[in-house]
């Protein structure tokens, strides 16, 4: 990877959450997002725009679901608030998507950019809310 690429959106340890799956999810998605940023800076085709867009929009969902699964299992008590912020961004990125897809729109580096703040605020706020959460020892349900 570029240097310019690292320079848009370097992959920090605040975005680690101590859980390998999820910790490589965010270091994936944090690649696509600088991949789009290098797409959207440079002549390309407007095919390639999609498809980036679409992986995107494939990457999100599928750690979303697993990021979910995994706090259900531990019982995390802002689970539902957790899931209502990704389904936000799931629903508007989906929109988004069948827009620039429709020719309606086109992805520009001003919503890359949108994107990426929004994946920081969610990374270092919302899911080291949970990372704190798993951190913690729990209270033992046997007598």
């Amino acid at each position: 990877m570029s240097d310019r690429l690292e320079q848009f959106f370097p992959f920090e340890l605040a975005y680690l959450v101590g859980v390998e799956i999820l910790d490589r999810q965010h270091k994936e998605i944090v690649e696509q997002i600088n991949e789009m940023y290098a797409c959207v800076t440079n002549p390309a085709a407007p095919t390639r725009r999609l498809e980036l867009l679409t992986r995107l929009a494939n990457l999100a969902y599928a750690h979303f679901a697993t990021e979910e699964q995994i706090l259900r299992a531990h019982s995390f008590p802002a689970y539902l608030r957790h899931k209502a912020t990704h389904e936000g961004f799931t629903r508007h990125l989906q929109e988004f998507r069948s827009k620039v897809a429709t020719g309606e729109t086109g992805l520009t580096p001003q919503y890359v950019e949108l994107m990426k703040l929004w994946l920081v605020d969610h990374f270092t706020e919302w899911d080291q809310s949970y990372a704190n959460f798993l951190r913690e020892p729990q209270p033992s349900t046997s007598p």
